[in-house]
Formats: C-alpha cells, structure tokens, sequence
C-alpha cells in the first residue's frame, strides 16, 4: 500500500530543548520536500499553552498553537532537554497520553523519553534518551530498557539522545516514506554535518575523535563513578602513558588527567542541575572520595560553589509549558554536549 502524503508530524516543544536537535529533526524533511518537489512531510511545531519555548541557548520559538487545539497529526514528537523532570507533571502527562490516541508514531528527542516513560508510555518498550541521563533514567523507569544507541524505534516508538541520533532517524523516516534514494540524496546535502558514520552506534563514539585517542575518551566517559587511573586508561587504550599524555597535549591542549577531571566536574554540575541528587550523592557518581572534595575542586574549576552554579542555571524564565513566571531566560549549565 502506497504510503499517504503529507506524512503530518506535530513537535511538542519545552523550555530548554536543544536548537540542534529540532533543525536536525526537522532539515531533513524540509531537504525531502524541496528534491521530491511534493510534499513528503508537514509539521507544526506547539507548546503546551501557546507560548514561546525557550531553547537551551535562549532563543525564542513562536509555536503554531497549542498541543490541545491540533489533533490532526500522524507523528507526535515530545522534543525536551534541560530540566526535564519539571515538564512531567499531571496536567502535561494526561495531555500527552490524549494526544498519542490513534496516532501513528510516537517519538521522543533529546530528553524527550523521560516524559513519555513518565507517562507510560514507553513501558515494555526499548528506548534511549541524551547520554547524560541514561543512568539516572534506567533507576527511575526499570520497565524501559535503555539502550545506548544513536535512536531506537521498538514498534511504533522512536527515541533519540543527541542530535545525530535524531538526523539519523530522519533519513530513515524519508527512506521508508519516500524511498531510499531519496534518503541518499538528503543525506548528501548535509554530509559535513554527518561526516558518513552516522551508522555507528553511539556507545563507541562519544566524542569526535576516532582510534587510541576516540579510545580513551570512551573509557573515561564509562568510567566516571569508579574513574580509572591514567596507566589504567593508557593500557586499556592500547597505547604507553606517554603516547596517552602526547596525544591529548596536542590535540586537546591539556593533560589526560585534567581532561578526565574536568568531564567528571562537568557531569556533577549538569546533575546538580537537575535538582534531584543531594552534594553526596552527586560525587559518589562522578567518582569524588566525599562532597566537600568535590566542592572543592569545582570551586578551583569554575570559580564558583556547586550551589552558585545551580542557581544560575535555575534562573526564572519565559513564561511557557504552564504557567511558570519571570523574564530572564534560563542560563544554560556549563557544560552539555548536544552532539
């Protein structure tokens, strides 16, 4: 049976979503309209209450409407980033559950998962969300099995972590509706962004760079609770402790040891961010011996107490999703990859 045109999609935006993320999700689809010379896909882009959704780096999105007053889309696609946990609130969970009644796909961006496991809807399923959330989401929903990958689809669910996860289920989305070579063709108007190896799995490319280096990298994002030693991260890298601490003096300007650091500082001040673990609780997750020890060594690192930081990412912001209040827009943590 021929697939019907457009295939229509309506994006469930809240405040903090990542900009990359949506243009990853929606530049595809205009790329399939524009080289199909039809109209493959159509989208509308809402909020809970009609009010501009903020993005993570501030900017301001006029939605076309309000997720209650459009029923008439074959795709909805919770896209959330930041402080995720705030959004799950009965009033927006009952209206998700409503409006996923007869629809086609039901997909989550970013940390869009947590929402739509919040609400039920994910349980029995497989799913994957931003890689930063992965541990505290497999605690908080045992019934959905997180798998680290670039996006899963496990029937008509689809979920994605970053914004490559999200291009690369775009391309596969054009490939099923309007064939392979059309997904070719999109794919090759935005070869630099995907650099030709969106099919690697996302547990093996955490970061950007590829051999004993891409290696390495790896160990010390897995091992950020019980942190390895530098001879431990070298010998496992394939590599002496001196190749290990040339390598990163020269591409990345700073020895392995501060490098590790630094990541396992970034990742407490992005949990402390949440609001959902205690000082305690956040360095024994990022491998720090007590609180006080981490506190210490953020202070040296950002030159202001975990609690200060917390603080500034939590500032009030642009009314929006329900009735929150204040002007000044949310202040980004310090430090999340969106890639």
């Amino acid at each position: 049976m021929s697939p019907v045109f457009p295939f229509r999609l309506c994006f469930l935006l809240f405040d903090g979503y990542s900009n990359m993320v949506l243009a990853s999700a929606i530049e595809p689809l205009r790329a399939a309209n524009n080289l199909s010379g039809k109209a493959q896909f159509s989208w509308r882009l809402v909020t809970m209450d009609a009010a501009p959704a903020v993005s993570s780096s501030g900017l301001s999105l006029l939605p076309d409407g309000t997720l209650a007053k459009i029923d008439d889309f074959d795709a909805l696609v919770v896209v959330a980033g930041y402080r995720v946990r705030e959004y799950a609130n009965r009033r927006v969970l009952g209206a998700i559950r409503r409006a996923t009644r007869g629809v086609t796909l039901l997909a989550g961006h970013d940390t869009g998962a947590w929402i739509l496991a919040e609400a039920g809807l994910l349980d029995g399923y497989q799913a994957t969300l931003h890689w930063m959330e992965q541990t505290s989401f497999q605690e908080e929903f045992p019934q959905v099995e997180m798998m680290p990958r670039l996006y899963v689809q496990d029937g008509n669910r689809v979920t994605t972590g970053t914004a490559e996860g999200t291009m690369a289920f775009s391309l596969d989305l054009i490939s099923q509706r309007g064939g392979e070579a059309l997904s070719l063709d999109v794919r090759n108007m935005f070869d630099d962004v995907m650099r030709g190896d969106m099919v690697e799995p996302a547990e093996t490319r955490p970061g950007t760079f590829a051999g004993p280096l891409g290696r390495a990298v790896l160990l010390m994002h897995q091992n950020m609770e019980n942190p390895l030693s530098i001879p431990q991260v070298a010998r496992q890298s394939a590599m002496s402790q001196r190749t290990l601490e040339r390598m990163f003096q020269h591409l990345l300007g700073t020895s392995a040891g501060d490098y590790y650091r630094n990541l396992r500082l970034a990742r407490a001040q992005f949990l402390a961010s949440t609001g959902a673990l205690r000082l305690a609780e956040i360095a024994i997750r990022t491998g720090f011996s007590s609180a006080a020890t981490l506190a210490r060594a953020f202070q040296r690192q950002y030159g202001m107490s975990l609690g200060e930081a917390r603080k500034l990412t939590n500032r009030p912001k642009a009314p929006s999703q329900g009735g929150r209040t204040g002007r000044d827009v949310m202040a980004p943590p310090i430090f999340r990859p969106e890639v």
